[in-house]
Formats: structure tokens, sequence, C-alpha cells
């Protein structure tokens, strides 16, 4: 045990004795016997100081630092940690379930496909890689698990074999900046010029300040460096400005001199895809690349469980209640629910706003005003006031929806195959000066990146939300007078669209109007007429006494309409019109029947132009309700009786075309042996014959017309034998 001297005590002070328990023994003289006796006290009563590991203490900094960060954000990461679904990886991209695929048989092929997120990082930490690239789209998960997995190693880390985690986030592209001054992530405070040493690069010195804001000071970050084995968790490395992403990440951020470093990188895959991969990690020992899964539809649901047993869930809202609500009153949310991020935010809109009762397009207004919201908190620093952003971020949207609404198109590209920026779509692309900007698609999992077969392609989160940004800009351009939109294209083709403008019109007595006014203009296209019916009748409004005459409403669906037997649809066509009420097919066979009264007495008198036209009618009637037996028959019987009458009328044609050809020949030879009064009268039954079944200008007319004339002239002037 070692000794303490007089000038060891004296050195050590007042307080170092206080703290050892000393406090209490009298030091009456500095020499002799008396001072030796207490010394000799002192050295058998003072315990052996125990060895700290300097390394013990640089963790328990890191945990005293991440225990301070989760009490600002206490409730949410309380929940981030109890809601928590282990996340799985594949080495490529896996599509989320589609509606139509059978839940069991892609449990299985994701499950045979990918492995659990932590066996992977585990596996990377002892094989030779340096760097461990986890791709996602927003929202999928990478922070919350870089968080988790940061306070999980420190808590479990135990010496210097072990590693230790630190998470840093990218988000602040200044970091990275080579400038005067480098502001470090989510915080004020500011270092200067005279901070960044010259022989530093911004990297390397961003590395430094970081672990300065974690509380760790130069020997701790010495140690680091020297002694430990370290695992950065750099999130978000696609937020970063594209100036600062260069090449050789090892060399830049100065982990070459750290004795064992390796670093995990988030980021999206459009971003950061394998070719920038190559040129981001070169001069490194190796990387890896894995893909984040969507939440299987068990994952989704284990995942809800969670957090309605949440100690936060106030309304005591059960899974029965959760499932009612997303299968029998919003299915479509069911298949948005694959990221963690938005089943978040489903969850709060069941549990906080009661959507049960909800129309569609009051629950997508609520879902997207959050993602924007999110948009914004991710964006940060930006001179502009949340409307201001909103209002950008939705005329944005709008313009991409609706240009490939226009198209035809669920998903789009801005390179061709060939690596060329496709031109009408530039404004939309991640280099456009209103993304740089703004970040629109940086900060948002609404636009996400597809692979189809190699070529990327991208796509809203789910059709729906293209569809609600769709109506938006037509519903805005129709109630500001501007009628293009709805003229040029046809919406019926889309159920999603004809839906949520449905629901506008039922809440808008000012959209309902304007449409009316569309829906009854005969100076108007037939494709806006169309559109604005079919969104009438899809509302349930009231169709009595408006005119819809000579429209083409042939497929549509009018069976959510009212009083369509009040409507005046006079040459409206009406083909393949779905469900019509009783009323209404009543109207339309009472039509029909009247026309076929109209034409059999027409048939009767012989009169079988006229007879054809109204039973051509009376067919154009029952056509309008083809799924009833009686109009059916009566329309194979109709078609029947003019066949006879046609028959009919051609023979009687031809008879009575051959009986006019022989008075015209008689008239001939009359007017040649000058009788002309026997010529005239031949020459007029003749006429009558052709007027019959010839149009004027048909050449026996002319030749009949002028010679009668002739004859006509000369009967009483020139000698008539007869």
């Amino acid at each position: 045990m070692k000794k303490l001297s007089v000038a060891a005590c004296q050195r050590e002070g007042f307080s170092r004795l206080f703290a050892l328990g000393f406090l209490a023994i009298p030091i009456v003289s500095f020499s002799g016997y008396g001072m030796d006796q207490q010394e000799s006290n002192v050295t058998k009563s003072q315990p052996e100081k125990p060895k700290v590991d300097p390394l013990a203490e640089v963790v328990q900094k890191l945990r005293v630092d991440r225990e301070t960060k989760m009490k600002f954000k206490a409730k949410g990461r309380e929940i981030e940690e109890k809601i928590y679904i282990p996340l799985r990886v594949s080495k490529k991209p896996i599509l989320p379930k589609k509606p139509e695929e059978d839940e069991k048989e892609y449990e299985e092929k994701t499950s045979k496909k990918s492995k659990p997120l932590d066996k992977s990082i585990e596996s990377f930490l002892f094989e030779s890689g340096f760097a461990y690239l986890l791709l996602a789209p927003s929202g999928a998960g990478k922070t919350a698990y870089g968080r988790l997995m940061e306070s999980k190693y420190l808590a479990s880390w135990k010496d210097k074999r072990d590693w230790i985690p630190i998470f840093l986030s990218l988000s602040d592209d200044e970091i990275l900046k080579g400038s005067k001054k480098i502001k470090l992530i989510h915080d004020e405070e500011e270092f200067e010029e005279d901070d960044v040493k010259e022989s530093e690069s911004a990297h390397p010195m961003y590395i430094k300040l970081a672990l300065q804001k974690k509380g760790l000071d130069e020997p701790d970050i010495e140690l680091l460096k020297t002694k430990a084995s370290v695992l950065f968790f750099l999130d978000g490395h696609d937020e970063i400005d594209d100036r600062y992403r260069g090449s050789g990440l090892r060399k830049r951020l100065g982990l070459e001199t750290w004795n064992k470093a390796k670093i995990i990188v988030t980021s999206r895959a459009e971003v950061l895809d394998s070719a920038a991969a190559n040129t981001l990690f070169m001069g490194g020992r190796g990387y890896f690349i894995n893909y984040l899964i969507p939440l299987t539809p068990s994952e989704q649901e284990e995942c809800l469980k969670k957090l309605i047993k949440s100690s936060f869930n106030e309304n005591e809202i059960d899974f029965k209640d959760c499932q009612n609500i997303l299968e029998n009153k919003h299915g479509y949310l069911l298949h948005m629910m694959y990221q963690p991020q938005v089943l978040r935010m489903i969850f709060d809109l069941i549990h906080d706003d009661d959507i049960g009762e909800w129309k569609e397009a009051g629950v997508l207004e609520k879902l997207i005003s959050k993602w924007f919201e999110d948009g914004y908190r991710r964006r940060g620093r930006l001179d502009l006031k949340p409307h201001e952003f909103k209002n950008k971020y939705n005329n944005y949207m709008q313009r991409l929806s609706f240009k490939m609404f226009s198209e035809g198109k669920t998903r789009f590209i801005t390179r061709d195959e060939s690596d060329n920026p496709i031109e009408r779509y530039q404004e939309f692309s991640l280099d456009s000066k209103e993304e740089k900007e703004l970040g629109f698609r940086k900060y948002s999992s609404i636009i996400q990146r597809v692979d189809n077969r190699g070529r990327t392609e991208y796509g809203f989160y789910h059709n729906i939300i293209r569809d609600y940004f769709v109506v938006q800009k037509i519903k805005s351009s129709v109630l500001k007078g501007i009628f293009k939109d709805i003229y040029e294209n046809t919406l019926i083709k889309d159920e999603g669209i004809l839906r949520l403008f449905a629901q506008y019109a039922q809440d808008s007595k000012e959209l309902t109007k304007v449409l009316w006014k569309v829906a009854q203009d005969t100076g108007v296209n037939g494709t806006g007429r169309r559109n604005a019916v079919a969104i009438l009748a899809k509302a349930g409004v009231s169709f009595r006494k408006r005119n819809l005459q000579e429209l083409n409403l042939e497929n549509l669906a009018l069976d959510s309409a009212k009083d369509l037997e009040q409507a005046d649809f006079d040459g409206a066509n009406l083909q393949n019109v779905s469900s019509f009420p009783q009323s209404f097919e009543n109207h339309f066979i009472n039509e029909a029947k009247n026309y076929k009264k109209i034409a059999d007495y027409q048939r009767s008198q012989n009169m079988y132009k006229e007879a054809i036209d109204s039973y051509e009618k009376s067919i154009s009637s029952y056509q309008k309700i083809p799924h009833m037996y009686i109009a059916k028959e009566e329309i194979v019987k109709s078609k029947n009786i003019i066949e006879e009458i046609e028959e009919r009328w051609q023979e009687e044609r031809e008879g009575d075309l051959r009986q006019a050809d022989r008075y015209k020949l008689t008239a001939d030879q009359n007017r040649k042996d000058w009788k002309y009064t026997t010529a005239v009268s031949n020459y007029r039954e003749a006429l009558n014959l052709y007027y019959k079944w010839l149009p004027r200008s048909s050449q026996k007319i002319e030749d009949s017309q002028t010679w009668l004339r002739y004859s006509n002239k000369h009967k009483n002037g020139v000698w008539d034998q007869g």
C-alpha cells in the first residue's frame, strides 16, 4: 500500500482529505514523533485506490450524452422503443406487398430473400469490410434503428473488445463544409475559423467537433482513435449537399488514422446507388450494401398492437377498432403501412382524430398534412414560413401528379436508359433548382424510388396519393373558372380520382354549381360534360330538371344519382349506362313502346321509311336498359320487323321504278309523235314514282322534268293528233 508523506498530504489538499474521511484527524505538528504517528495512522487506514479503465469513462460519457438526448423527447423515444419491430435487409430491393398478392406467399418470399438487420450488422463487425451501406426510403426506420442500436451497444459494453457505437446525423450539410464557421448538428453554437487547424480538412474536424459535443475531450478522442473499436453510424448521407459528398469517405473523415473504426452509412437508394458507393468508399477496405425491406403484413400487425398497448394510448382504442377502420372503412390505408413512419402516422389518425366516420378525401388531406410537417421538420433552417413552404409543396406535387395522370402513368423517370435527361420531367429531378432549394423529394417519403428490372423509376408512395393531388389541381382550376383540365382529360377512367372529386362535390355547393354549369353547357366539348356528369352522379346529387340533351353518356355509372327520370336526356347516348333506378327504366320502356306503336301504324299505311325510323327509335330506347329481358326481346322483334319492311320496301321500290321507266319511255315516244298532251300525262306519272324513290338530283328526274316542260310548251301550239 502506498504511503502518504507530509508533502503528499499538502498536495492532496483539504478537500482531498475530506473525501478520504480524514477530516476528524488533527494535525498538530509537522515534525517529531507526533507527526510520524499521524502519518502512520493515515497510511494504515487509507484504502487502496481502485484502477479505472479510461475507456469505460469514455463510454460512460457517451451513455450520459445518449440519456440526455433521450430526455428531450422522452415520450417519442419511449414509444419508439416500445413499438420497435426488428428490421430485415436484403441484397436487392424488395417491393411492398401488392393488394392482389397472397399474404402467406409474400411473407415466405421475403423471409427467404432477407435476414435480420441486427445479424447482418453483427456479421459486418466480424468481417474485414470498412463500411456498411444501409439503403431505404425516407421513413423506413433507418434513423430510429441507429439511435436504438447506439443505446443497445453502449448499455452492453464491457471492455475494449466490444464495439463502441457513435450515432452522428449528417442532416446539417454545413458540418461538412470547409467554411469559416462550422455549425454542429441541431445546435446553435458555432466554431470560429481559429478552431480549425490548417492541416485539418473540414471532415476530420467534423468528427472531432461532433465527438466534443457528445462530451468528449481531446484525450478521450485520442483514446478512441488508438485503443478502441469504434462503430460510427452516419445517418442521412442523402440529406447533405451534393457538393460535399465527394469520394474516398474514409480518408476525408480522417478515419485512416483510427486504429479500428468502421462506419454504417444510411441513405436513400436513388442518391447513393452502387455506382456512387464505389466512388464514396474509394480507398476503403471494402463495403457492403443492403436494403431495408418493407414491413410485411404480420410485422405491420405486430407494430400496430404494440402501439395500441403503449402507455400513451389514452383513448383505450383496441386492435379490433383499428381493424374495423382499416378493413371496412379505409381499406386503402392497409396498403400504405409498410413503412414504420407512415404506419405511425396512420395510427395517430385513428387514435387522435377518430377517422372512422371521415370521408376518404378528409383522411388523405390530414395524412398528407402530417407528411408535409415531417418534411418541413427534416428540411429545417429554411427562410420560408410553414404555410409558404406548404403552398410550394402542394404546387410541386400537383404539377407532378397531373403530368403523370395526363400521360396515363403511375411512375415517371427523369433520365432514359442512356442516362440522358428527359426534358419534360427535368423540373422534378433531384438536381433541379427547386428540388435543391426546397428538398420536396429529399426530405419526404411521399415519392419513392422503384427498381424496375434495373431501371430506376419513381412513383408516389401509393397511387391514391397521386389521385389526391390530381383532384386538388383540377378542383382549384375549376373553382377559378379555368376549365382546360376538366375538358381535356378523361377523369372517369380513374375510379380513385372520380371518388375523391365526388366527395368534395358533396361538401361544396360552390363546386357542385360549377360542375352543373359545365354539364349543361351544350357548347363545350363532350369530355368535359361527361366528366362533370360522372362526378355529380357519384356525389349522389339530384338530376331533377337538368338539361343533358345530346350528351354521350355511354358506359357511365349513374347508380348513385337521384331523380334521373326527371332529367332531360333527349338525344343523349345512354348505351350501357349502369344501374338505372326503376323509375328511370320505366321511363325508357314507355318511350320505346310509344315509338313502336307509331311504327306499327306507319307500317300498316305502307309508310315504310317513317316506320323504319320509328322502329329504330324504339330500339334505341330499349338499348338504354339492355339488362332487362323485355328490352332484349323487343329489340329482336323490332329488328326482324325492320328487315321485313326493308324487303317489302325494296320490292315495291323496284316495281315502282320499273313502272316509272315504262311511263317515261311511252312519254318519250308520244313526244316524238307530237302527241304532247299524252306525253305530259306520262311524264307526270313517271315523275311521281321517281320522286318517291330517287333523289331530286338523279338523271332520270332531271330528264323527265326537262321534257315535261318542253311538252307543256308545245301541246297547244302544235297540231296534236291525240
